[in-house]
């Protein structure tokens, strides 16, 4: 039983168009039936770019999730260091009452540096 009603423009496009993946590919064949091959051409590649468009979109999406995500973790990391940082300082302090604090000074500057130099290569340290 057909309806009566015209079809709507979504539903003679959809009716029209197929499109078939070839296994084991990234090849879309982009198929879509008229009587212009002007307009069946336009068509198909216009289904074809909004295809192309909608799974950049979602890649991209993807990698802006990957991004944050390391974005946390860097601002964990740097907090991570920097409470590391203070308790050798703290540690540095008591130390420099004891009879060895020279040599203990010195150790804690060394950890300090290297936990530094561990997460920030780049990072110049002035003695």
């Amino acid at each position: 039983m057909e309806s009566s009603e015209p079809l709507t423009p979504f539903e003679i496009l959809a009716h029209n168009r197929s499109i078939e993946h070839k296994p084991e590919s990234y090849i879309y064949q982009v198929y879509y039936k008229h009587p212009d091959p002007v307009i069946t051409a336009d068509i198909a590649n216009l289904f074809m770019r909004e295809f192309i468009n909608f799974h950049l979109k979602e890649e991209i999406d993807g990698y802006m999730k990957i991004v944050e995500d390391l974005r946390i973790r860097i601002d964990q990391t740097d907090a991570l260091i920097d409470a590391s940082a203070i308790a050798l300082e703290e540690l540095k302090q008591q130390i420099d009452g004891s009879s060895s604090s020279k040599l203990l000074t010195h150790c804690c500057d060394s950890v300090i540096i290297a936990v530094f130099l561990c997460f920030r290569p780049n990072l110049r340290i002035v003695c």
